[in-house]
């Protein structure tokens, strides 16, 4: 009878009986177990832990059956001549010790799967990467990091207030205080950093509060994209209707709303003088409208011709900025969410002084103008490499910074908003900067800073100021210029 193997830690342990090719077959006991044949496929893609693991192997030997007695000796002759000390094995082995070392800290770990098949894909190379950040495990002020496997590269996180995530359920849920949100708004889970903002909308949740014309309000009609029933139903009894809430004029604020209707109608939505079309899609969509000028209020309307007449809604929200973030609900009164400050400290050994790699998955949350920076560094603005999308909206630089010199390096990208894999290689003759496995620049540099200098990793310009705010699927830092096959396969 063929078996089912489940990885745990280095070794392979019996699960139950899953059919294999007959010409490749497992005999085994309860204790003990015979191998007949000289190539054998161990398959186990649909245990309990949803390890994924194949492998291939060939052996001669003396007679078409061998006994192996006890488990122990069956999994170290394994070990010994079936590569399982390979990739695919280290990979599983890796992901396993960081989901182990999470859960026995009372932390939360999640996309188990998507990680084990990056790591595996990439394991020759992040098992030598002195620093890995993963959207996967987090606990009250802890962003643990893949690698290295004893936690000192885990990133502190802080913010002074809950705020809220789209969950691997596709849900919006509340989390608490200084918890990092890994948001899986795009269906796959990134880091997700965002700046402080306030929801100037009073009862947001709440339109039979707000200002009515021609529209019929129902309460906690239907499930909204929290999961819970606590959308509203508007109804409008003909064309030029509207319904809407005001709030105190501020200029330069971005308004959102969650609709839901039928497929292909229209409804117009929008801020004051700031108003237009949308298509439904018979599914919930988060509507989103800029407004440069004074606004006062943020509705939807059966004006310009909207056909739409029966419509959900949840969650108003109005706030200072060009671009909508995650939802601040609120009730009686405003409500702020304080921003989001991540850094680790006293880290040299994980970042490289004279020569290093550091690979970035990243995109931006808008294309606004800004400054948003990702740095190593001593913690002050005399020694620190920083990563920026610039206020160039479609720039991306880096840039060495020491106390005598200042080597910067630029791609031009079609879309920050987008995921682009970046990634710089330095020393003290050349900087390299490759974006989506293409080289774009190379300059040359000099003497940069002695060993142990750069001890700060953060999402910031290395001294609290221009924060990184986007999101994240993926951060390496290796102590080493790796070299160009490399990049390009983990920016490919």
């Amino acid at each position: 009878m063929a078996k089912k193997f489940a990885i745990e830690g280095n070794y392979l342990t019996i699960v139950d009986s899953v059919s294999a090719k007959a010409e490749q077959p497992f005999d085994a006991g309860t204790t003990n177990f015979a191998v007949r044949g000289t190539k054998i496929t161990v398959f186990d893609t649909n245990n309990p832990d949803g390890h994924n693991f194949r492998v291939d192997y060939s052996v001669v030997l003396d007679k078409d059956g061998i006994s192996f007695g006890a488990q122990s000796v069956f999994e170290t002759w394994l070990k010994e001549n079936t590569g399982f000390n390979s990739a695919a094995g280290g990979s599983v082995a890796l992901v396993n010790a960081f989901r182990t070392r999470v859960l026995a800290d009372s932390g939360i770990f999640e996309g188990y799967d998507s990680l084990k098949l990056w790591v595996k894909t990439n394991y020759s190379l992040i098992k030598n990467a002195s620093l890995v950040l993963t959207p996967n495990a987090y606990k009250n002020s802890k962003l643990f990091a893949l690698v290295p496997s004893d936690g000192t590269g885990d990133l502190t996180w802080t913010r002074a207030s809950t705020k809220t995530r789209v969950n691997p359920l596709q849900l919006v849920e509340g989390i608490g205080a200084n918890i990092p949100s890994i948001d899986y708004g795009s269906g796959t889970g990134a880091i997700l950093v965002e700046p402080q903002r306030t929801n100037l909308i009073l009862n947001s949740n709440n339109p039979s509060l707000w200002s009515t014309r021609g529209a019929t309000v129902t309460l906690n009609y239907g499930i909204s994209p929290s999961g819970m029933q606590d959308s509203s139903r508007l109804i409008f009894s003909d064309a030029n209707f509207e319904h809407s809430q005001l709030f105190t004029s501020v200029s330069g604020v971005t308004g959102s709303l969650w609709v839901k209707g039928i497929l292909g109608e229209t409804i117009k939505f929008g801020l004051t003088n700031n108003e237009s079309l949308f298509v439904l899609n018979g599914n919930w969509q988060r509507l989103e409208m800029f407004a440069l000028g004074a606004a006062t209020k943020i509705g939807v309307n059966t004006f310009s011709g909207a056909t739409a007449r029966n419509i959900e809604i949840w969650e108003a929200q109005v706030e200072a900025g060009t671009y909508k973030t995650s939802n601040i609900p609120t009730v009686a009164s405003t409500v702020t969410r304080i921003g989001d400050v991540v850094s680790k400290t006293g880290i040299s050994s994980l970042i490289g002084s004279k020569q290093g790699t550091v690979i970035l998955d990243i995109a931006a949350l808008a294309n606004d103008g800004t400054n948003r920076v990702i740095s190593v560094s001593d913690g002050t603005i005399s020694n620190r490499i920083v990563f920026l999308y610039s206020q160039n909206n479609t720039q991306f630089i880096s840039r060495i910074i020491t106390p005598v010199s200042d080597f910067v390096s630029t791609v031009t990208l079609a879309d920050n908003t987008q995921f682009n894999k970046i990634a710089v290689t330095y020393n003290e003759t050349n900087m390299s900067i490759w974006a989506n496995g293409i080289l774009i620049e190379t300059v040359a540099t000099g003497t940069l800073f002695p060993e142990n200098t750069l001890n700060r990793f953060g999402f910031d310009n290395g001294i609290g100021s221009n924060h990184f705010y986007g999101k994240v699927k993926g951060i390496e830092i290796y102590k080493t210029v790796l070299s160009d096959e490399e990049i390009i396969q983990l920016t490919t």
